[in-house]
C-alpha cells in the first residue's frame, strides 16, 4: 500500500510513528484517519533524500511530543523498531503502544512500558476514539492496563583472562528498561548516528584503530547529546577495554566518570548497569559489580551480553555451573556474536576443556578470519590439546595480521 500522505515537517507538535513495513496496510489506514482528525504525524516517509537515515530518525524522535508504537510480531523482530523504542525511552518521549496482532511483549519491554495503557486494534470497538484521546492528552482511560512489573536496584564484572588474548572484553547489546528519570532533549542530530557507528566498531575492537575510534565516536555522541545515557555507558565500557589492554589508570578513571554520568542520567537501563558493574569489577569491587550485573539481567533477561557478563562474574566467584548456564544462554540468544562466543571459549579454556575451547575459537575465526586475537587464542587451545603443528600455524597467521608480543611468545614456546 502506498504511503497515505506526506509526513509532517513543521514546527507544531507532532507524533512519531514506529511500525513494521509488513503491517503497512493496517497502519496506513489508521494514520490516514488520524491525519484527517488533525493529528500531525511523522513516519519514515518524512526522511529527506540524501540525509543520514539514523540522524534524521533520531532528530524526529527527539522532536516528537508523543510516539506511537504499533506492536506486532514483525515490529518486535525489527532492529529498526527496537532501536527507535530504545531511543524514545532514553529521551523520555511518551509512548502509546498499539497492538496490531496478538503478539506478547518480551519481559524487558513490558517492564519499560509498565505504566503505560495499551490499545488493541482488533478487539477494541472504539479503538480509534481511544487512540485519538491518548494522542490529544485526554484523561479517558483505555480498556487495558499493562501489568506492573517489580523494579529492582544496582551492578557487573570483568573476568581474568590469563594467557588468553583480551577477547572477554564484552560490549553490551539489548536496551530495553524503564526510564524513570526524566531527561532533557537538547541533543543535536547526529548523536545517535555516532553512537551506532561506535557500536559497530566495538564488535571488532581487534582491527586497526577500531577501539580508539569507537571511544572518539562515543565521546562525540555524548558531547552532542549530554542527556544520552547509553552513549555515556558505551563510552565507559570502551574506556574500560582500553584500560584492560594498557593498564593505564587514567583510562579507568575516565571510564568510572562516564559510567557514573550514565547512571545519573538513567540507572534503569541494562547497558548502564553493565558498564557500571564492569568498572566496579575492574576496581576490585566484586560485591558492587555482582549487584550491577544481577540488576542488568533483571532489567533485560534477554540481553545476551548481560547474561554473558554475569557468567563471567559467576566464574570469578567459583560458581561454575551458574557461569556455564548463563554463558550458554548468552550464546543461544546471539549465536554469531564474536565477543560472546569468545567469552564461552575463554570459560572452557580456564576449565581446561581445551578441545571444546578450540571448537569455539574456530567458530570465531570462521566468522572473522582476520581476527588476530582469536587466532592467538585458538593456537593456545590447540597447543594445550597437543596439536602443536596446527597451533604454530595459528600463531603465524596471527603475526601476519598483527605482530604482537603474545603471539610471538606463544609461538616461541610451542
Amino acid at each position: 500500500m502506498d504511503k497515505p500522505f506526506v509526513a509532517y515537517s513543521g514546527t507544531d507538535p507532532y507524533v512519531f510513528v514506529c511500525y513494521a513495513h509488513k503491517d503497512s496496510d493496517s497502519v496506513y489506514s489508521d494514520l490516514a484517519e488520524l491525519n484527517q482528525a488533525g493529528i500531525n504525524l511523522w513516519f519514515d516517509e518524512g526522511i529527506t533524500a540524501g540525509t543520514s537515515w539514523r540522524a534524521e530518525i533520531a532528530s524526529a524522535i527527539k522532536g516528537a511530543s508523543k510516539f506511537i508504537f504499533f506492536i506486532s510480531e514483525a515490529s518486535l523482530a525489527s532492529t529498526h523498531c527496537l532501536r527507535e523504542i530504545d531511543y524514545a525511552l532514553t529521551h523520555d518521549i511518551e509512548i502509546v503502544p498499539v497492538y496490531v496482532d496478538n503478539s506478547t511483549l518480551p519481559d524487558e519491554l513490558a517492564l519499560a512500558l509498565n505504566r503505560v495503557q495499551a490499545l488493541f486494534r482488533e478487539t477494541d470497538s472504539v479503538y480509534l476514539q481511544h487512540l485519538l484521546g491518548a494522542l490529544r492528552g485526554k484523561s479517558e482511560r483505555n480498556p487495558y492496563q499493562m501489568p506492573k512489573k517489580k523494579r529492582f536496584g544496582t551492578a557487573l564484572t570483568l573476568g581474568g583472562i590469563g594467557m588468553i588474548a583480551l577477547l572477554s572484553l564484552f560490549w553490551v547489546q539489548g536496551i530495553f528498561s524503564p526510564n524513570s528519570i526524566p531527561t532533557k532533549t537538547v541533543s543535536a542530530p547526529g548523536a545517535f548516528d555516532l553512537y551506532l557507528s561506535g557500536l559497530d566498531l566495538i564488535q571488532r575492537w581487534d582491527k586497526d584503530d577500531n577501539l580508539d575510534n569507537a571511544i572518539k565516536l562515543f565521546r562525540e555522541a555524548s558531547t552532542l547529546d549530554p542527556t544520552f545515557a547509553l552513549a555515556f555507558a558505551r563510552l565507559a565500557d570502551a574506556l574500560r577495554m582500553r584500560y584492560a589492554l594498557t593498564r593505564n589508570e587514567e583510562w579507568l578513571d575516565e571510564a568510572s566518570a562516564s559510567a557514573a554520568t550514565a547512571a545519573r542520567l538513567n540507572a534503569n537501563l541494562a547497558p548502564v548497569q553493565v558498564a557500571l558493574g564492569r568498572v566496579y569489577a575492574a576496581r576490585g569491587n566484586v560485591d558492587l559489580a555482582f549487584a550491577a550485573l544481577t540488576l542488568a539481567v533483571e532489567i533485560d533477561p534477554n540481553n545476551a551480553t548481560a547474561n554473558q557478563a554475569i557468567a563471567s562474574m559467576y566464574a570469578r566467584l567459583g560458581r561454575l555451573e551458574d557461569a556455564e548456564a548463563s554463558v550458554q544462554r548468552a550464546v543461544a540468544l546471539e549465536p554469531e556474536n564474536l565477543l560472546i562466543l569468545s567469552s564461552y571459549a575463554n570459560f572452557q579454556f580456564t576449565q581446561s576443556h581445551f578441545e571444546q575451547s578450540a571448537i569455539l575459537w574456530r567458530a570465531v575465526v570462521r566468522l572473522a578470519p582476520d581476527h588476530y586475537a582469536a587466532l592467538v587464542n585458538l593456537g593456545s587451545a590447540l597447543n594445550e590439546s597437543g596439536k602443536i603443528a596446527e597451533a604454530i600455524t595459528m600463531y603465524e597467521r596471527a603475526i601476519e595480521i598483527r605482530p604482537t608480543y603474545m603471539a610471538y611468545s606463544n609461538l616461541g614456546t610451542s
